[in-house]
């Protein structure tokens, strides 16, 4: 397929609920289109981007919607070429009327990865969508400038990033919450008061990924309540049988032995045979860590 092929099938596909049929794109229709939009990212001639930003030009959302989530990452195997001319356009759609273009916009941004591009970020902190919103927390991160060799970053780009991530810490979106409270602990490197208290404000948050992440956030600066989290949430673990953790919970254990950790630790081996290979895996690595290389799997606690 051609360029302008791709396009009009991955439009044709679907790009979210509602969209052109207003059929619920299937979990087979969502990796096909995006397995079509990975095509036109690895493009790097300049008919394919011409094409693509013809696309965000139409009158078709489907068709927008592919070129926007083009637009974010077209052309990175020859280092984005094209990554000026994108900007102004991607900036333009993040102030749509339409909520999905917004959102696509503002990832594209994120992987753009543009300083510039803050102010339309940061203005859809308070956006009414969830998926909006969403895409704020993953892209502000990406936006301070830090990373660009020689860029001449507006003062207070980082302070502006880290309070709209705080704000984004408390939003009523669990997968919001999650994603901000990752990029404000993790992917930041700034510290204060304001920060640890709005990871602190996390620990106890019913989403149980935001909850770790807020533990890793406060780990990596030092703060003594990430320890007695880690503690508690390691219990609450042992305890329901319901929830079932990712891998972030066993590395953070991992990388901070304690006496305390390790017969919870062993706890949830003897218990828990419902979670994820990886989980299990790093499981046993903290087990290790903390036994300094004799994990004795088989003991019960």
């Amino acid at each position: 397929m051609d360029h302008e092929q791709i396009i009009t099938r991955a439009a044709a596909l679907n790009s979210c609920t509602g969209t052109g049929t207003g059929k619920q794109e299937s979990e087979s229709d969502a990796e096909e289109r995006w397995r079509l939009i990975g095509e036109l990212h690895r493009s790097t001639g300049r008919d394919a981007f011409e094409a693509v930003l013809a696309a965000a030009a139409s009158d078709e959302p489907a068709r927008r919607l592919v070129a926007l989530d083009a637009l974010g990452q077209i052309g990175y195997a020859t280092g984005r070429p094209y990554a000026e001319e994108t900007l102004p356009v991607l900036i333009g759609a993040a102030g749509d009327d339409d909520a999905r273009v917004v959102a696509s916009a503002v990832t594209a941004l994120g992987h753009v990865g543009d300083a510039r591009a803050l102010p339309a970020v940061l203005r859809q902190v308070g956006h009414a969508s969830d998926e909006v919103r969403f895409a704020a927390a993953v892209a502000l991160p990406s936006l301070t400038g830090a990373d660009e060799p020689g860029a001449v970053v507006a003062e207070g780009t980082g302070a502006a990033v880290t309070e709209a991530l705080i704000a984004l810490t408390r939003d009523p979106d669990p997968e919001v919450r999650d994603w901000a409270t990752f990029g404000l602990g993790t992917q930041l490197d700034a510290d204060g008061p304001e920060i640890r208290e709005a990871l602190a404000a996390r620990l106890d948050d019913d989403y149980d990924q935001a909850a770790e992440e807020a533990v890793a956030g406060l780990a990596r600066r030092g703060d003594p309540r990430a320890a007695a989290a880690l503690l508690d949430q390691l219990r609450q673990l042992a305890d329901d049988d319901s929830i079932l953790p990712g891998t972030l919970l066993f590395e953070l254990a991992a990388a901070s032995p304690t006496t305390d950790a390790l017969p919870l630790l062993r706890r949830l081996w003897q218990r828990r045979n419902d979670f994820e290979p990886a989980a299990r895996q790093r499981l046993a690595e903290a087990i290790e860590a903390h036994t300094a290389g004799s994990p004795d799997l088989d003991r019960e606690s």
